[in-house]
């Protein structure tokens, strides 16, 4: 977990990140959020709602998965008009 969010960091400013729900059961937790980042290198922005899926044992995550509107973040990543 610390090398991707290490590796996402180098090519994102966040400009906001909100948790907005956490739902736990057994060894999963579901947070329900949203989020504008702005790439640095095409200095596109974008905001997207998402969903994370922890699973987590001992202590520790072993499992994310990650929903969201990933055309929104392609556009951003990708040179050419459509900044927001």
């Amino acid at each position: 977990m610390k090398q991707f969010f290490e590796t996402m960091m180098q090519s994102l400013d966040v400009e906001s990140f909100a948790p907005e729900e956490f739902i736990a059961q057994n060894d999963t937790v579901v947070v329900v959020g949203s989020q504008r980042m702005k790439v640095k290198r095409t200095a596109k922005g974008y905001e997207v709602a998402w969903v994370h899926v922890f699973n987590v044992s001992g202590g520790k995550v072993f499992r994310f998965r990650e929903f969201s509107d990933t055309a929104a973040v392609m556009a951003a990543h990708s040179p050419g008009a459509g900044a927001k």
